[in-house]
C-alpha cells in the first residue's frame, strides 16, 4: 500500500510537471505572440504618423516636428532628435525631451556622426563603454542612432536617448521601419531649402540691382516693380506703380514704341534688345534709359507676361557727350596750342603732325606726315630719342609706370637749317593690355627759356656776389626760426666764424627781449614789409642795435615758405640819438637836467600839488662873480668850476628834487613838498656850500650866489608864473648884494619888461649880442685925435639896437654891471692891439669896490699886454667917495697895473676940494652940463675955475659934451686940454674905418 501509493504520487507528481511545463510553454507562446503584436502594432502606429505627416504637410519643418515626437512617444517618451547632413555637418533640425543640445555636429564625431559615416545603425546599451557618446543631458543609459537616407546615400540620422530603459533590437528594428519614408522628408526638406536659397538669391538680385526690373502683363499693365524702378521714377512707393499702365511713366514720343515692344514680347514670345527710351519722373523731368524685355509664363496668370530691365544711361549719355565736347576740345587744342604734338609708331615714323609744328620748326605738318623722326633730329638727338623707346619696350617685366613720361632737352633742325632749343615729352600709347603701339610725343620751343636761365644763372651770380659782399646782413630763415641763408656780414655781426655754425642757431635766440621775435613773426605773418628797431646779442655776449628790414616770402598760393630780411648794425647811431636825447634834456657840461627837462618835471610837480594840495617851490640860483673869474682864468677853469659848483648842488638835495643847468652861471631846483620854511633851509645850505672854496686848476677861487625862490601856490599857480617870480626874486637878492629873497609882490620893482630885458641881458652877455663903439677925444693942444672912449651898445636880434640908457642902469641896479663892466674891459683890450691909442672906459662903483676886480684886470692885461698909459678908468665922484679909503687903496693898484685914472663927471659929486688933493686921479673930466653952459658968465666962471684946479694940480682936463663949434672955441681958449662930444666924433664901431679923426663941420648953436 505504500509502496503503491508512492508510485502512484510520482506519477501523479510526472504528470503534473509535463501539464505545467506545457501550461508555461503555451503562456510563453501567448506572451510572445501578444508582444509581436504589440511591436507589429506599435511600429505600424509609428510609420502611420510618419506617412500622415507627409501626406498633410508640404513644408518640412511640421513634418519633422510630428515624425520626432511620434518616434519619442513610440518609445515611451524617449529623447528624439533628427539632423540633416550639410557637408561634414550634421545640422539639428527638431528634437523633444532636451533642455540642452548640439545644434550642430561635426560629422566625425559622436554616435550619430559614426552612424552616418559607416552607414549602419547603432544601439548603444552601456553609453558610458562607447568612446564616441556625447552625453549632453547626462544620466543617458541607452541609444539608438538610424541613419536616414536620400536617394540610397545618408543624408540625416534619427537618434533616440533614454534614460530610464535599455533599448532592444526590437527598439531599433521599429526605428529603422521608419527611416525609409523619413528619407522622403529630408529629400523634401532639402528640396524646399533649395527652393528657398534660389528664391531668395534671386529675390536679392532683383531687390538690389542696378538697373529698374518691373513685370508687366500683356496688357501692358505693371505686376511687380523693384526698389531701383521706384527710384529711377522717384516714385512715392511701390503703390504708386504697381496696377499703373507702363506707359503712363514713358515719354509720349516713345510710348508707341513702348506699346509694341509688349505685343512682340507676349504675342510672339520674342525677347527684345535693349533700346533707348525717355521716361518722366514723378518730379516731371525726363530721364534717359535703355529698356530689354523677355517674356515669362506666369502660371498663377495663365498668361505670357514679360521681364522688363530699365537701365539709367542719363551719367552714360553726359559721359558721351563731355567724351565728345572733350575729344573737340582737345582736337582744337592740338590744332592750336604753341606745343608741337607728334604721334608715332614704334619705329618713329610720323603718323600724326599737329599744325603748331610750324611754328616750332617751319615744317607745314603734312611734310612731316609718313616721314621719320631721325628727318628732323641730328643724328646724335634721334639716338636719344630711340635709347629712351628701346628702354621702355626692352624691359622684360614691363616699365614700372607704364604711363610715365620722359623729358629730353635736345635741339631740333628747323626747315632753314637753323638749331631749335627744344623740350620733348615722350610718353608711350598702349592698348588695353598695357603694351606699347605707339608713341606721344610734345615738342616746345625752350629757345627763349634757355635765354632766361642763362639770364637767370648770371643773374644769379650777381645776386650772390651782392648778396656775398653787401655790408649789412641778409638772411633767410624758415618758418620756425632757423637759418636757412646768410651773408658773411651777417655771420660776422652775429659773431660766428661761419655759415654751417649760424645755422644751428634759431634766430629768437639772438633777441634780447625773449618776447621779440614771437611779436615780429605775427607782424610777419599779416604780410607787408616791416622795419623795426631791436637790441640782439652776438655769440660773444656784446649787445649791438640793428635795424631789421624783414618780410614773409609765401608761394603762388599763399602759403608761407620763409623769413627774409637784411639787418644793420645801428649801435652808432643809437648812441648818437641817445647822445642827442642827453644833450636834449641835460646839459653836457654839468649833467644836471637842462630848461626842458625841468619844465616836464615841473609840470609834473604842479599836478600832484594840485591833487594832494602841497606846496611845492622854485629856486632860482645865480652865481657871483663868475664871469670875472672865465674871463681871467678861462674857459677851462670856468667849465670846470661850474661842474663843481653842480655837484655841490646835487649833493646838497633830496631826490625827488630837480637841479638843472638853465645856462651860464644859472641854475635851477625844483623842491617838492617843500613850502618857505623848507625852501629857507635849503637856500642857506646852498649858499654855505657855495660859500666855501673851489680848487680849479691848482687855483683857489671863491664864488658866491644870489636865490631867488618862488612858492607854488602862494607866488603863481603855473610854471611861467612861477619862474618869473623866482626870476625876479634873484634879481631881487642879487641888487641886495647876495644870499637869498622870497618873492614879494609888494617889493617888485620889475616890470615884465623890465625883466624881459634883465634876462636878455644876461643872454647878450652869452651869445655875442653885446658890442662896443668908439667916441673919439680931440687934443685942443695938438689939434690930433689922442683917445677913444669905449661905449657898450646891444644889438638885440628881436629888438634891434637897444641904447645903453636902457640896460645899463638895470646892470647896475642888479649887479650885472659888474659882468658887463669885465666884458667892456677886456673886448676894449683885445681890439685895442691893433692901433697905438689911448682908450678909456667907464667902471662902476661895484668894480672899483670889489676886492677881486684888481686881480681880474691885472690877469686881463697880462692876457692882453698894453703900454702903459694907454688905459684909461674912468670912476665917478659918488662911487668913489662911497667907501673913500678902499677906493683909493684900489685905484692905486690899478695905476701900479699902468692904468691912468679919470674922475668922470666932476663938479655934480661932492666935489670935496679937500678929499681931491688925496686921490690917486690923473684927468678931470667936466660934465657936459658945465659945457652946455659956455655962453653963461656964470657957467664960464666955473669952467675956468675948474680949469685952473685941474692944472693947478697937475691933471688934465677933459670937456665931454661938446656938441657946436663954440663950444669947442671956447674950451680951447679957455686952455682946456681935451674935448669929446657929437660935435667932435659921433660913436661907431670899431671896424667902420678906423679911427682916422676929422673934425666934422655944423651949425652955429
Amino acid at each position: 500500500m505504500p509502496l503503491r501509493w508512492a508510485a502512484h504520487a510520482l506519477v501523479e507528481a510526472l504528470q503534473r510537471s509535463r501539464l505545467e511545463q506545457a501550461l508555461r510553454q503555451s503562456e510563453q507562446r501567448y506572451a510572445g505572440l501578444q508582444a509581436a503584436s504589440q511591436r507589429r502594432v506599435a511600429e505600424l502606429s509609428l510609420l502611420s504618423s510618419v506617412l500622415r505627416a507627409l501626406a498633410t504637410d508640404l513644408e518640412p519643418e511640421p513634418v519633422f516636428r510630428k515624425v520626432v515626437e511620434a518616434v519619442s512617444e513610440s518609445l515611451g517618451g524617449s529623447l528624439a532628435s533628427l539632423y540633416l547632413l550639410e557637408g561634414k555637418d550634421l545640422i539639428l533640425q527638431h528634437q523633444v525631451g532636451y533642455h540642452r543640445w548640439f545644434e550642430r555636429i561635426p560629422l566625425e564625431r559622436g554616435v550619430i556622426g559614426r552612424a552616418v559615416r559607416n552607414a549602419q545603425a547603432q544601439l548603444i546599451t552601456d553609453p558610458a563603454a562607447d568612446p564616441d557618446f556625447l552625453d549632453a543631458v547626462g544620466g543617458v543609459v541607452s541609444a539608438i542612432a538610424i541613419p536616414v537616407c536620400i536617394a540610397e546615400e545618408v543624408g540625416g540620422v534619427l537618434a533616440v536617448e533614454s534614460r530610464t530603459e535599455v533599448f532592444t533590437p526590437a527598439d531599433l528594428e521599429r526605428l529603422q521601419s521608419v527611416a525609409a519614408p523619413l528619407g522622403l522628408v529630408l529629400e523634401r526638406a532639402r528640396l524646399f531649402r533649395s527652393l528657398r536659397e534660389s528664391e531668395s538669391r534671386f529675390r536679392a538680385l532683383v531687390e538690389t540691382s542696378p538697373d529698374g526690373i518691373l513685370q508687366v502683363s500683356a496688357e501692358g499693365v505693371i505686376l511687380y516693380a523693384n526698389p531701383r524702378y521706384l527710384e529711377l521714377l522717384g516714385a512715392p512707393g511701390a503703390a504708386a506703380v504697381v496696377g499703373q499702365p507702363v506707359v503712363e511713366f514713358v515719354a509720349p514720343e516713345f510710348r508707341q514704341q513702348v506699346a509694341e515692344r509688349i505685343r512682340q514680347v507676349t504675342a510672339h514670345k520674342q525677347r527684345v534688345p535693349f533700346a533707348e527710351q525717355q521716361y518722366r519722373r514723378f518730379d516731371g523731368t525726363l530721364l534717359t534709359v535703355e529698356v530689354s524685355a523677355s517674356p515669362v509664363e506666369d502660371p498663377r496668370l495663365g498668361q505670357t507676361t514679360l521681364i522688363a530691365i530699365v537701365r539709367d544711361i542719363t551719367a552714360r549719355k553726359q559721359t558721351e557727350q563731355a567724351l565728345r565736347q572733350s575729344e573737340q576740345r582737345y582736337r582744337l587744342l592740338a590744332e592750336n596750342v604753341t606745343d608741337a604734338i607728334f604721334i608715332l609708331d614704334l619705329e618713329l615714323n610720323f603718323s600724326y603732325v599737329s599744325p603748331s609744328v610750324y611754328r616750332l620748326n617751319g615744317y607745314e605738318a603734312a611734310e612731316l606726315q609718313g616721314r621719320n623722326l631721325y628727318d628732323v633730329l641730328s643724328p646724335h638727338n634721334a639716338a636719344r630719342v630711340g635709347e629712351v623707346v628701346r628702354q621702355q619696350l626692352g624691359q622684360t617685366h614691363g616699365p614700372a609706370d607704364p604711363w610715365a613720361s620722359h623729358v629730353l632737352e635736345l635741339t631740333l633742325t628747323h626747315k632753314n637749317g637753323q638749331p631749335v632749343w627744344s623740350e620733348i615729352q615722350i610718353s608711350f600709347l598702349r592698348d588695353e593690355q598695357g603694351q606699347a603701339v605707339g608713341v606721344l610725343a610734345v615738342a616746345r620751343n625752350i629757345s627763349e627759356r634757355r635765354l632766361a636761365e642763362t639770364a637767370m644763372r648770371e643773374s644769379e651770380t650777381r645776386y650772390r656776389s651782392l648778396f656775398e659782399g653787401m655790408p649789412i646782413g641778409l638772411y633767410r630763415t624758415s618758418l620756425d626760426g632757423y637759418f636757412l641763408d646768410g651773408n658773411p656780414a651777417l655771420v660776422q655781426m652775429l659773431g660766428f666764424d661761419s655759415l654751417e655754425e649760424l645755422r644751428q642757431h634759431n634766430a629768437g635766440s639772438f633777441y634780447c627781449a625773449p618776447q621779440t621775435r614771437p611779436a615780429l613773426i605775427e607782424q610777419y605773418l599779416h604780410g607787408g614789409v616791416h622795419i623795426t628797431e631791436t637790441e640782439l646779442v652776438r655769440r660773444d655776449g656784446r649787445r649791438l642795435w640793428v635795424q631789421e628790414v624783414a618780410h614773409l616770402v609765401c608761394d603762388e598760393q599763399g602759403k608761407p615758405l620763409y623769413f627774409e630780411g637784411s639787418l644793420q648794425d645801428i649801435s652808432e647811431r643809437k648812441a648818437y640819438q641817445a647822445q642827442v636825447e642827453r644833450l636834449a634834456y641835460y646839459d653836457p657840461l654839468t649833467a644836471l637836467p637842462n630848461r626842458f627837462l625841468l619844465q616836464e618835471r615841473a609840470e609834473q610837480a604842479l599836478a600832484r600839488a594840485r591833487r594832494s594840495q602841497q606846496a611845492v617851490t622854485l629856486a632860482y640860483l645865480d652865481l657871483d662873480r663868475f664871469k670875472e673869474i672865465n674871463d681871467t682864468l678861462g674857459h677851462k677853469v670856468g667849465d670846470e668850476l661850474l661842474r663843481l659848483v653842480a655837484d655841490r648842488i646835487r649833493n646838497l638835495s633830496r631826490e625827488a628834487d630837480t637841479q638843472a643847468r638853465l645856462g651860464g652861471d644859472e641854475f635851477a631846483l625844483l623842491l617838492c613838498d617843500t613850502d618857505s620854511r623848507g625852501a629857507s633851509q635849503v637856500a642857506s645850505r646852498l649858499l654855505e656850500a657855495l660859500k666855501q672854496p673851489f680848487v680849479v686848476g691848482g687855483e683857489t677861487v671863491h664864488v658866491g650866489a644870489s636865490i631867488g625862490l618862488a612858492v607854488y601856490p602862494r607866488d603863481g599857480e603855473t610854471l611861467d608864473a612861477l619862474t618869473r617870480a623866482a626870476d625876479i626874486a634873484m634879481y631881487q637878492a642879487k641888487a641886495e648884494g647876495g644870499g637869498f629873497r622870497f618873492y614879494n609882490p609888494a617889493q617888485n620893482r620889475y616890470t615884465r619888461q623890465r625883466l624881459s630885458t634883465l634876462q636878455g641881458l644876461r643872454r647878450a652877455l652869452g651869445q655875442g649880442e653885446l658890442l662896443l663903439h668908439y667916441q673919439p677925444v680931440l687934443d685942443l693942444r695938438t689939434q690930433t685925435l689922442r683917445r677913444m672912449e669905449a661905449l657898450v651898445r646891444w644889438q638885440d636880434p628881436e629888438r634891434g639896437m637897444i641904447p645903453p640908457s636902457e640896460f645899463v642902469p638895470l646892470a647896475e641896479e642888479t649887479g650885472i654891471i659888474q659882468e658887463l663892466d669885465l666884458f667892456v674891459l677886456e673886448q676894449a683890450l683885445r681890439e685895442a692891439q691893433s692901433h697905438g691909442l689911448e682908450f678909456s672906459l667907464n667902471l662902476s662903483a661895484r668894480n672899483f669896490h670889489d676886492p677881486h676886480f684888481v686881480e681880474l684886470a691885472a690877469h686881463l692885461l697880462q692876457q692882453h699886454p698894453l703900454g702903459r698909459g694907454r688905459l684909461w678908468l674912468e670912476i665917478t665922484e659918488t662911487a668913489l667917495m662911497l667907501e673913500r679909503e678902499k677906493a683909493i687903496h684900489n685905484l692905486q693898484a690899478l695905476r701900479n697895473l699902468g692904468a691912468r685914472i679919470a674922475l668922470d663927471d666932476f663938479g655934480m659929486g661932492y666935489s670935496s676940494l679937500a678929499y681931491l688933493k688925496h686921490l690917486p686921479v690923473d684927468m678931470l673930466k667936466l660934465d657936459k652940463q658945465f659945457v652946455a653952459g659956455i655962453g653963461n658968465a656964470r657957467d664960464e666962471a666955473i669952467l675956468h675955475s675948474v680949469i685952473a684946479l685941474g692944472h693947478g694940480l697937475g691933471l688934465e682936463v677933459l670937456a665931454e659934451g661938446v656938441e657946436t663949434p663954440r663950444q669947442l672955441a671956447w674950451l680951447q681958449s679957455a686952455g682946456c686940454d681935451l674935448a669929446q662930444g657929437y660935435y667932435i666924433g659921433m660913436p661907431s664901431p670899431s671896424g667902420s674905418g678906423g679911427f682916422a679923426f676929422q673934425v666934422p663941420l655944423g651949425p652955429e648953436s
